[in-house]
């Protein structure tokens, strides 16, 4: 050992080099691989990976659960070693209750709407997950070892688990269609998740913000102004490494799809206020139980908004293709689309997602960059 050692207050920055997004998936996904360690038939030795006894034995773990993963997922009839059984999430077994009694999953005769096959990229992050928390317990791999870079080779290359399907973007007129379908309910009994839903809905599009900005909002980061629009500041985001943060200000309308209104009933209905200090520490969107009680201790998570928005967007009578497509980014990507559609110039959208690059505006909005090149920005 060198004379020299690492201050605790290095560490701790270097954890900062990831968002808490980051962070919070890269634990969800130790977690999964814990439990497959500890409790799977596949495993010879049920142990905890983080008492293995070298890294050997580590990358034979971690390219076996990740061959698993993927393998189990295509295997309609392995119910006792399913992806569900071992690891937090929504569970693949039909039965669960717990799935089952949540108002915005899958029906079982509905299963078509579950996505059973890992994207080669989710397989690359699970293995970086798992690679960082093994280094954290003092077990270093190497990713470019044989049998781990091969192995993840055969994820990317094979098409099965590959095919890209495109993510269906929301337009203004496809949130009116939602909007619309929650108010003609008008279910007294479901009038605060009917509120909850549409001011998380509104929001997210008219901030052209990522669902995990929105969620991570607390009661400080809002200000009304004057002419009666409201500010959002957005502290740390996913390509903010730097936590510089950016505001973004969102438009009143006068009409079912004003943004603001929607967001000062929710508040109004679990009895916050913007400019009390008493809550300026809380967030702004929560989980709402079967019984419609809203629990102030459990902060909405990306994963349950994604439901939230299938489930309206069934509700609105739209097709099972379409129901299948809607993913947690479609309201961003619709966004975009129509600010583009409305003639705004690429500068103006990049300034209100916090875009670096053309390229990705490119790809929301399905032109070429050289189209971008060559229209003058306004």
């Amino acid at each position: 050992m060198g004379r020299f050692k690492l201050k605790p207050r290095v560490s701790k920055r270097k954890e900062r080099s990831k968002s808490e997004n980051t962070l919070r998936a890269y634990a969800a996904d130790w977690r999964g691989f814990v439990n497959y360690c500890k409790k799977s038939p596949e495993v010879e030795v049920k142990i905890d990976p983080a008492n293995v006894k070298d890294d050997e034995e580590a990358e034979i773990l971690l390219v076996n659960y990740l061959t698993w993963l993927q393998d189990t997922n295509e295997d309609d009839d392995q119910e006792s070693t399913s992806y569900g059984k071992y690891t937090k999430g929504i569970s693949q077994l039909e039965h669960r209750k717990n799935y089952l009694n949540n108002p915005y999953s899958p029906l079982p005769n509905k299963s078509k709407y579950k996505t059973t096959d890992f994207k080669a990229h989710t397989l690359q992050r699970k293995l970086a997950a798992i690679i960082y928390h093994f280094k954290k317990n003092g077990i270093i791999i190497n990713r470019k070892k044989e049998d781990i870079s091969e192995t993840m080779a055969g994820f990317t290359n094979d098409s099965s688990i590959n095919k890209k399907t495109k993510a269906k973007g929301l337009k203004t007129k496809d949130i009116k269609k939602i909007i619309d379908c929650i108010n003609e309910k008008n279910n007294k009994a479901k009038l605060i998740r009917d509120k909850r839903d549409k001011s998380l809905i509104l929001l997210i599009y008219f901030s052209f913000s990522r669902r995990s900005e929105i969620l991570d909002l607390k009661i400080k980061d809002l200000y009304l102004n004057d002419d009666g629009g409201l500010t959002i500041s957005i502290e740390k985001s996913k390509t903010d490494r730097e936590g510089k943060g950016r505001q973004v200000y969102i438009h009143s309308r006068k009409d079912v799809l004003c943004p603001v209104n929607a967001l000062l009933e929710w508040l109004n209905s679990i009895n916050y206020e913007i400019n009390n200090d008493d809550h300026k520490n809380n967030y702004i969107f929560f989980n709402i139980n079967k019984s419609d009680k809203v629990d102030l201790t459990k902060n909405l998570t990306p994963t349950s908004f994604v439901r939230i928005l299938k489930k309206r967007a069934e509700d609105a009578r739209y097709s099972d293709n379409d129901v299948l497509k809607i993913s947690g980014h479609s309201l961003r990507i619709g966004a975009i689309s129509q600010a583009h559609d409305d003639g705004l110039s690429y500068r103006e959208i990049m300034e209100k997602t916090g875009h670096r690059t053309e390229q990705m505006i490119s790809e929301y909005t399905q032109i070429s960059e050289q189209d971008i090149k060559n229209k003058p920005l306004k």
